[in-house]
């Protein structure tokens, strides 16, 4: 039994999305786009959320409407298993003194020159400009024929937002809507919005803190090659303070061998360095991929866990990648609002060997929303977008065509918006004294309880009570002693699902986690069509490849 009182903003707080579980969790990730996401959407995923309370958000979930006291399930945030480093050659988190270095990268020579700036008044005025990012000029620029890109993003209004998981979950779910009006965007549901993400600013601090530097000095940049512009996503000049905010990767860096290998050549530590070239070379593939991709640890994470490394700025410059986007799926569709676009993501959260990790930009989501999600008046918030259309992940145009879509989590996210589109064609073809002629449509969503992250419950449960959607399966995959994941459905519906696949030419769509979940589905399906169409696995594993070529078989996934 947990007290309301004292559980409710802490739970908030600290319940977030982690590391994707099969089927059932799904993260629309901070990194990988929708995708990171995709921090991009794809992003996305880092994607499980809530129906436990409808339309409502967590202002509105107040104590006062709870009991004094309630039971909840005890969950606690994943953490990234650490395995026995003596197993891939550490000791003690270092390389031994005879550790095979074989492979490892040479030196790379500096593409970068940096130029502090000293005149007041040039300092002055860059400040003052950061200061009023975003000013006029970037508020009011407006692309043609709304093609924005992530260099020229549109910045867009934040005009709601609430959580979609209950508030006793550890992970979070954030429904975020952005104004597009006057912006000239045309969406289609299947299509995703590019965000461009801020850094942390305490990470930020702590980092320019680290490596001896001072957020506010000016610099200019410039290449060693005069015809060549080796950062072309850091402005000139600007401050250090805006260059680690908002222009370079602070926390995905370590998965980059030229990164390590810069780190590596200035320490003073021989086994600081060792360690860092160990990460580089073949002999230990085994530790990078367990302690850098795994793990992942910031720039700062690596600097102090290396305390002899001193790296000047303009290394670090020629190596740091450049702050990407995130894409999100979008959830609603024209038809239902063409001046506004809806995104579901998951507040990604995690421990690693380094300690908490949080998403970067659905962190920095959740803090731009912090008013929204208390009620609170406040001064807009503008947020940089741009549309990255689909290529072949959208509704049939064809109305009569049977439709299967598969989305856990913030999987289902586009699929929402393929129903909304789908019941404007219906109703605009009654309105048109046709008959609609809907072909059969599946969804099969997946999450943990139904109480606790089943997203979008009520608006699908109309959806399906309306006849928009056919068939609504739901997988809850913690609500009894034996998990149920979205392909154990689908199993159940093998015959079906074939015979609308052999017979009847129907669309696949997947949208979510592509480390478990989505070849879970492929080999429900290749089962399906292998013991109840008759094909055989082969058979079955070749229609699906040609269902791929036609487009009738779409997957939109992220790891």
């Amino acid at each position: 039994e947990v007290e309301p009182a004292q559980d409710v903003a802490e739970a908030v707080q600290n319940g977030a999305e982690a590391v994707q579980d099969g089927s059932d969790d799904v993260t629309q990730s901070e990194a990988e786009p929708a995708q990171d996401g995709a921090e991009a959407v794809q992003d996305g995923a880092e994607t499980v959320q809530d129906g436990a309370v409808e339309g409502e958000d967590v202002a509105s979930r107040s104590l006062a409407a709870k009991p004094l006291s309630m039971v909840v399930p005890m969950q606690e945030l994943v953490a990234v298993e650490r395995q026995d480093e003596q197993a891939y050659g550490l000791q003690g988190g270092l390389a031994p003194v005879d550790a095979d270095l074989h492979g490892a990268p040479p030196p790379m020579e500096c593409e970068v020159e940096v130029d502090v700036e000293e005149d007041p008044s040039v300092i002055a005025q860059v400040h003052a400009t950061e200061a009023a990012y975003p000013g006029p000029a970037q508020l009011e620029h407006r692309a043609k024929g709304g093609k924005y890109s992530a260099k020229k993003p549109f910045w867009s209004t934040l005009t709601d937002a609430r959580y979609e998981t209950a508030f006793w979950s550890n992970r979070k779910v954030l429904h975020l809507q952005f104004d597009i009006r006057g912006s000239g965007i045309s969406y289609k549901s299947g299509d995703a919005i590019g965000v461009l993400p801020c850094n942390d600013s305490q990470l930020v601090c702590d980092t320019l803190e680290r490596l001896r530097l001072q957020p506010e000095t000016v610099i200019h940049i410039a290449g060693t090659d005069p015809s060549e512009d080796p950062t072309p996503h850091i402005p000139r000049p600007c401050s250090l303070r805006h260059a680690f905010t908002h222009c370079l990767d602070l926390t995905g860096c370590a998965s980059r061998k030229s990164v390590l290998r810069v780190l590596a050549e200035h320490c003073t530590d021989a086994s600081h360095k060792r360690t860092l070239m160990f990460f580089t070379s073949l002999a230990g593939s085994q530790a990078y991929s367990h302690e850098m991709l795994e793990q992942q640890p910031s720039l700062l994470d690596l600097l102090n866990r290396f305390s002899s490394c001193q790296p000047p700025l303009d290394a670090l410059l020629n190596v740091l990648p450049s702050l990407q986007p995130r894409l999100y799926s979008i959830t609603n569709a024209p038809t239902q609002d063409p001046d506004n676009v809806q995104v579901a993501l998951s507040v990604v959260q995690f421990k690693t060997m380094y300690g908490m990790r949080k998403g970067v930009a659905s962190s920095w989501l959740e803090n731009l929303a912090a008013p929204l999600l208390d009620g609170e008046p406040a001064p807009p918030v503008y947020v940089p977008v741009f549309l990255k259309r689909a290529s072949d992940f959208k509704h049939p145009s064809d109305l009569s065509a049977p439709i299967i879509m598969v989305g856990p989590g913030t999987g289902v996210a586009p699929f929402r918006g393929f129903l909304l589109t789908r019941r404007a064609a219906i109703a605009q073809a009654a309105a048109e004294g046709k008959e609609p002629c809907a072909g059969p449509s599946y969804l099969f969503f997946g999450c943990r309880r139904e109480d606790e992250d089943y997203i979008y419950r009520s608006e699908l449960q109309e959806l399906h009570k309306e006849g928009t959607l056919g068939h609504l399966r739901v997988a809850f995959s913690r609500a009894q002693d034996h998990k149920v994941f979205v392909q154990h459905l689908m199993a159940e519906d093998a015959a079906a699902l074939a015979n609308l696949v052999l017979n009847h030419g129907a669309y696949v769509f997947v949208c979510g986690d592509g480390a478990h979940m989505a070849k879970d589905v492929h080999a429900a399906l290749v089962n399906a069509l292998a013991q109840e169409g008759g094909l055989g696995v082969l058979g079955a594993e070749q229609k699906l490849e040609v269902a791929g070529q036609e487009m009738r078989y779409v997957c939109d996934v992220w790891s």
